[in-house]
């Protein structure tokens, strides 16, 4: 026959506080896992950007890139100087910024200047166009007349010739439409504009 041991009254709760001691450390063990998980992963995505930037340091900083290579600029820079010395001859031949000057000034109010190009002269447009340079102006204006008054403001300008109305479209927006222009005329080179 077997020997029965009666344990003490407190050996039970012993048993429920071990146990219970021993979900704890379990708990605390994993969330201290979880942390250091999170903290090796971000640790991994620091040092990939990291090594990302470092990468494209070395592209830019390479000598094959055409922005720092020395006969890309070079080229560049002479291609800059050779179109300031065309300026300054165009510009000692004719008093070209005192015409744009007036054409801004004629240019009525509430009508916008968009953009105001001059054909470079050359031995064939001098053949066909002997009195003077081509313009393309384009502009916005809240109405019909106004782009009426534009035109009939700039023909009445002394160096303005052979002025033509070349396109005009309604562009529609919120609230008003606005009308959109296209004009070209030639520019002599001996009048002042004034």
């Amino acid at each position: 026959m077997l020997d029965v041991e009666f344990l003490p009254t407190w050996y039970p709760r012993l048993r429920r506080t071990e146990r219970a001691l021993a979900g704890y450390v379990m708990l605390a063990l994993s969330v201290v896992g979880y942390v250091a998980w999170c903290c090796v992963a971000t640790h991994g995505r620091v040092a990939a950007a990291a090594a990302e930037s470092y990468q494209l340091d070395a592209q830019l900083a390479a000598p094959t890139n055409p922005a720092v290579d020395p006969s890309h600029t070079a080229a560049r820079v002479a291609q800059l100087l050779n179109a300031a010395g065309t300026l300054e001859q165009i510009r000692s031949k004719t008093p070209m910024s005192r015409q744009v000057m007036a054409i801004e000034e004629a240019i009525p109010p509430g009508v916008l200047l968009t953009e105001l190009t001059i054909d470079p002269p050359d031995a064939d447009a001098a053949a066909t166009q002997p009195d003077g340079r081509l313009v393309h102006l384009r502009g916005l204006a809240p109405r019909v007349a106004d782009v009426a008054n534009c035109q009939a403001a700039i023909s009445r300008l002394q160096s303005v010739s052979q002025l033509r109305l070349s396109a005009a479209r309604d562009l529609p927006g919120p609230g008003t439409v606005c009308r959109e222009f296209e004009m070209t005329f030639l520019l002599s080179s001996n009048g002042a504009g004034e």
